[in-house]
């Protein structure tokens, strides 16, 4: 197994496990970054760590920008009751993640209530970094709920330990 580690990533997980230790029911997290190894870290931590606690953690990563609303429907909003990971972080050059990203944004601002009321562990909505200034826009209800923004460090700063007792 490999473990990524960095003294910002370090200092995030510290800052954020203290904020899942205050906060038992519902709690709005948006991820960002602009690398999959530092936010497939951050998850994966998550994952061992909210397994004790709230139950596995429910990773939803649509392979498409048609599938985002799908996967909302069919995945997310039927299991409201576990911790969740939505994954939008996609790329292309057509803007169609951007516009999934709004709608996907859309549709969750308008149920805020619903997740408010159902959800029992918290949400972590994983965002390209440079998507942060729509948030506010997109989706101004839960941008006033959200616990925390994750800013994930780039991948040169991350380090990669393949055995803990034997870093390179």
């Amino acid at each position: 197994m490999t473990i990524y580690s960095s003294p910002e990533f370090e200092e995030i997980w510290a800052e954020l496990k203290l904020t899942l230790d205050w906060h038992s029911d519902f709690s709005l997290f948006f991820v960002l970054s602009q690398n999959s190894l530092s936010s497939t870290a951050l998850r994966q931590r998550l994952q061992d760590y909210l397994r004790a606690i709230t139950g596995p953690l429910k990773w939803i990563n649509p392979a498409s920008p048609a599938d985002i609303n799908q996967h909302l429907a069919d995945q997310f909003f039927a299991r409201l009751g576990r911790p969740v990971w939505l994954e939008l972080g996609g790329q292309d050059s057509q803007g169609e993640w951007d516009r999934a990203r709004q709608r996907a944004l859309n549709l969750l601002n308008r149920r805020r209530g619903q997740l408010e009321t159902e959800m029992r562990g918290p949400l972590f909505i994983q965002l390209p970094e440079d998507f942060a200034a729509q948030i506010v826009t997109w989706a101004p209800d839960l941008w006033s709920i959200r616990q925390q923004v994750i800013e994930l460090p780039a991948p040169r700063q991350i380090k990669t330990i393949d055995n803990p007792r034997n870093p390179r």
